[in-house]
């Protein structure tokens, strides 16, 4: 039987409650049931049931003093389809003000009462009381069905307690009234009372009115409404004057009839022991007697799995105190997933364990294996797993693998190393090997997880034995490719130093000429260093973008230097053929370069090219002795790498002797130095001193052949073979060239300031010739124009390509509408170009000047055409606009990596904007990327990271704003994974 435990007002509840005991109508409207079951929830913040099943009218109200209302229900299951387990109830009640509300709820929890469905044999008609604490609320009601109102036992008990037995030859029983009352019958006055005395005239008409509540006192019409009141509920009925269906003798029948044997078709009751019997059930929703829970008992214990099971090979899962599931491993349909445990030896080198599967188990999907360690013998905690990417048949052939670290962690990386998957042919098996790369004796823990579409069986674990050396590399954990950041930048994935950042070691021995990875090394005795030195180098490596292997640089850094000094030196390799090391020079290790006061004393052994000091006495000189004429600079360039070809010049500081004074050179041919130093012209060589004053013109300017300046006077009067007049005071400079070739040049000193040239073959003079200058362009008049060398303008309005003339540049007057065939006034002014003869020169050019609009326009077509067609108009500076490339559609036609859509050019620094709309005419991986050059050198950035488009359609994106350096371009370029698919349109904007 169902246990409440007495119902809990709701919150709303509290409210309506402190409301009626403010004065307001406490109305109950109805009461529902339900199956819900709490689980967490609290019941003052409910609004409704958890799952309602049926509501009931309600079919009493009464007070129960001092501070309660009774509200009952009748619940049947003749209306009820699906059977349910009666376990919540709710009283509902109307709120002034919020309306109807869940005034106070109750649940029965696993007490709960089974109320079957209605038409079979079981008839449940269960009438209950919901108790509510009312306070000191006075205005109580309830919206009652009249014709749902049963009678309790207690009140139809109450009836039968007051009723008046009738004895015969009396109208009433002796004992039916007390003393107080018969005293009160000996004060009435005689006759009063008796028969006819109380007519109907006397008492009149009365009402009786059965939803009065009934009391103990009270006039007679309200006395008779409550009896009538009493009789409603009773009955059950709409009035307390409808006939019931049942009568009281009726239902005693029935209880009298009730037996705790198995009866047909009469009332449950039980014995004195408590028991009640029934028939031997046959249908599902029977009751079930002992003999059939016994047997039901012995067949589930039957079917039950034995404890010895649990945990079991081919039993059931065991679970430990905390609900945990205990096991080794997880088999579903097509994956697995177990734990291995093993020990390493401590002092065992080289040990080693195997997981193995048949060949029959064809392998596809992936294996993931994750060892973690302990410390015992060396420090191995952490996480190391390897995914294996595997396709194999089931003979042994593995067709494809790869195989990465996905995670490495912890120290367990420094012992253990795992394996690909490798066939046993011996064994008809695919082996995993697990490593131990050091002695140490630690205990691991593995889980293998296998993911394939087909099924799956789990590894086997061998046992722990010894082999030879491990040859897998130490575990490295992998970075995918393409992997980018939340911002969409590509993570760099190659290793340029040590995780520490120090260099990276070589192993001595080692070959620089198949070290290719760009990166920083160091290294010994390495094969193919600068002059196969067995010195320890620092190795820098950069490989060219586009084929490393053929294309490369190194630069070796050697530890024989000093820190002031140190030695470097490049090579680079082209084509796949290494070039020779070359030693760079720099000011700490080449003297003469920037170091005064490095002094040379031999200059004959000199090979690294570069500028020298030398003293007073050094060999090589090209003066003998100790003085000032040897002190100076020396400098030497080499012509080979041998020196076998070099030059050397020398300029003294101090040289007192004229003749010492100046540049001298030597030559070294074949190794050999020349025996002399050669003078360059300088104070030390009158004869051929540079532009050296050498005094007045005198007599013939013929007779002046020697390079110099000169001065010369000629007042009042012209020299020999001189100047024109007007030049009576002035300079003359001789300039000399090759086979006896001269040049004279005269300059006034005195206005006008005019200046005049002549030259001279090996022995003809020519004429003075005046130099035009702004002193005296006013007296030269213009030279006569040659008009024959210009061409006359046309006056052709409707000139056509195939009107002009071929290999001529001609203008003409048209009219703009004339070029195509119309008749117009817009006349303007046309230069045409048609600088070849026939048409594989190409097409003619024409530009048209607007006379009333002042525009440009320009034309071009073939040489044949009738007509110019469309043309472009010529922008001025003030109105060109700064973008430098238009946002055509471009349709990427390939799957290439990095298609060019869009290029731009700039010739000095600029901010610069970069848009992109991209249009897909189906699902597509797209990448948008921008090359160009900041202040740093060559940069990357990206408009669309590569990004899967999942449907066509049309998308924008967020504007790149950059910074890009004078004199560098800027290229957009794509990757789509589709041809033809992808329209982009670009749009490049200068700010």
């Amino acid at each position: 039987m169902a246990v409440f435990g007495g119902l809990s007002l709701t919150n709303k509840g509290l409210v309506l409650q402190g409301k009626a005991q403010a004065g307001a109508q406490l109305n109950y409207t109805r009461i529902a049931v339900g199956d819900g079951s709490l689980s967490g929830q609290s019941i003052p913040a409910m609004n409704s049931l958890i799952s309602q099943k049926k509501n009931l009218p309600i079919t009493r109200l009464r007070t129960q003093p001092p501070n309660k209302a009774i509200v009952g229900a009748v619940l049947k299951n003749a209306d009820v389809t699906t059977g349910f387990f009666w376990r919540e109830v709710g009283l509902f009640a109307q709120d002034p003000d919020a309306g109807e509300i869940l005034y106070a709820y109750a649940n029965a929890g696993v007490t709960a009462d089974y109320i079957p469905p209605g038409g079979g044999s079981d008839v449940i008609e269960k009438q209950f009381d919901c108790v509510v604490v009312v306070g000191t609320a006075s205005n109580i009601s309830a919206v009652i069905d009249d014709s749902l109102v049963f009678a309790l036992k207690s009140e139809l008990d109450a009836v039968a307690a007051v009723k008046v037995d009738k004895v015969a030859g009396k109208g009433l029983s002796a004992n039916d009234y007390t003393n107080a009352e018969k005293n009160k019958l000996a004060d009435i006055t005689a006759g009063a009372g008796g028969p006819g005395s109380a007519t109907d005239t006397v008492i009149g008409n009365r009402t009786i009115v059965d939803t009065t509540v009934p009391g103990d006192t009270g006039t007679l019409t309200g006395l008779l409404s409550g009896i009538a009141n009493m009789i409603k509920q009773i009955t059950g009925e709409a009035t307390w004057r409808t006939v019931p269906g049942m009568t009281i003798a009726a239902i005693k029948i029935i209880l009298d009839a009730a037996t705790n044997a198995a009866t047909a078709s009469t009332l449950i009751k039980r014995d004195s022991a408590g028991r009640a019997k029934v028939a031997a059930p046959s249908a599902a929703d029977d009751i079930a007697i002992k003999s059939t829970v016994d047997d039901a008992k012995t067949a589930a214990i039957a079917a039950s799995i034995p404890l010895a099971q649990k945990g079991a090979a081919g039993g059931v899962a065991a679970h430990d105190a905390n609900r945990n599931v205990v096991a080794d491993g997880i088999l579903l349909p097509g994956y697995s997933e177990r734990r291995y445990t093993w020990t390493f030896e401590n002092g065992t080198a080289n040990q080693k364990i195997d997981f193995t599967l048949p060949f029959s188990e064809a392998i596809s999907g992936y294996i993931e294996i994750e060892v973690t360690g302990t410390w015992a013998y060396a420090p191995v905690p952490g996480k190391l797993v390897k995914r294996l990417d595997i396709v194999a048949d089931g003979a042994g052939v593995v067709n494809t693998q790869t195989g990465n670290y996905t995670e490495v962690t912890g120290g367990v990386s420094s012992q253990i190393v795992i394996s690909n998957v490798w066939a046993d042919a011996a064994n008809s098996r695919y082996v995993i090997t697990v490593e131990s790369l050091i002695p140490a004796g630690n205990s691991f823990s593995a889980l293998i997880r296998r993911h394939s579409p087909n099924s799956v069986t789990p590894f086997t674990m061998g046992v722990v034995y010894t082999g030879a050396a491990s040859t897998l590399s130490v575990a490295v954990q992998t970075i995918p490719d393409n992997t980018t950041t939340q911002s969409g930048y590509l993570i760099q994935k190659h290793r340029f130093t040590t995780d520490n950042g120090r260099a990276i070691p070589l192993v001595t021995g080692s070959d620089l000429n198949y070290l290719q990875d760009t990166g920083i090394y160091d290294g010994y005795q390495l094969l193919n260093a600068p002059d196969n030195s067995a010195s320890y180098y620092y190795v820098e490596v950069v490989g060219h973008s586009n084929g490393p292997e053929s294309w490369r640089k190194q630069r070796a850094t050697a530890l024989t230097g000093t820190a002031s000094t140190p030695v470097i030196y490049e090579r680079v390799m082209q084509g796949a053929i290494w070039g020779a090391w070359k030693r760079v020079l720099t000011a700490g290790t080449v003297s003469g370069i920037g170091d005064i006061g490095n002094y040379i004393t031999d200059a004959n052994v000199l090979y690294d090219n570069g500028f020298y000091n030398v003293p007073a006495a050094w060999t090589g000189s090209p003066f003998a002795g100790e003085d000032g004429a040897n002190q100076g600079y020396v400098n030497h360039l080499s012509w080979n790498n041998g020196s076998t070809y070099a030059m050397q010049t020398f300029m003294p500081i101090n040289a007192a002797a004229t003749s010492q004074k100046g540049l001298r050179y030597r030559r070294k041919i074949n190794g050999v130095w020349e025996p002399q130093w050669s003078k360059i012209y300088g104070a030390d060589d009158n004869d051929f001193e540079l532009f050296k004053i050498r005094g007045f013109v005198t007599g013939n300017v013929n007779s002046y052949t020697e390079p110099g300046v000169y001065v010369f006077f000629a007042t009042g009067g012209i020299l020999t073979n001189g100047p024109t007049v007007g030049m009576d005071y002035g300079i003359l400079k001789v300039f000399i060239g090759v086979n006896g070739y001269l040049e004279q040049e005269a300059t006034a000193v005195t206005a006008p300031y005019a200046k005049s040239y002549r030259t001279r073959t090996e022995t003809v003079w020519g004429p003075w010739k005046r130099i035009l200058t702004d002193s005296d362009s006013v007296s030269f008049a213009p030279a006569v124009h040659e008009h024959s060398r210009l061409i006359a303008t046309t006056t052709a309005r409707d000139i056509r390509p195939s009107l002009t003339g071929k290999g001529q540049f001609a203008p003409y007057f048209v009219s703009r509408a004339g070029l195509n065939g119309a008749v117009s006034t817009d006349y303007s002014d046309m230069l045409v170009l048609n600088t070849y003869d026939d048409a594989s020169g190409g097409k003619v050019n024409a530009l048209v000047f607007d006379k009333s609009t002042m525009q440009i326009f320009h034309y071009q077509a073939a040489q044949t055409d009738p007509a110019w067609g469309p043309y472009n108009t010529l922008a001025y500076k003030e109105h060109v606009s700064k973008t430098r490339s238009n946002d055509v559609e471009f349709l990427v036609t390939t799957t290439a990596a990095n298609t060019l859509v869009s290029a731009a050019s700039f010739s000095s620094s600029a901010n610069v904007t970069v848009k992109a709309y991209l249009r897909l005419t189906a699902a597509a991986t797209v990448e948008i990327t921008v090359w160009y050059q900041d202040a740093g050198g060559a940069n990357t950035a990206y408009i669309v990271p590569s990004k899967y488009f999942d449907a066509a359609g049309s998308y924008c994106f967020v504007p790149l704003f950059l910074n890009v350096a004078g004199g560098s371009s800027m290229n957009v370029v794509t990757t789509c994974s589709g041809a033809n698919v992808a329209h982009i349109s670009v749009v490049i904007e200068e700010a």
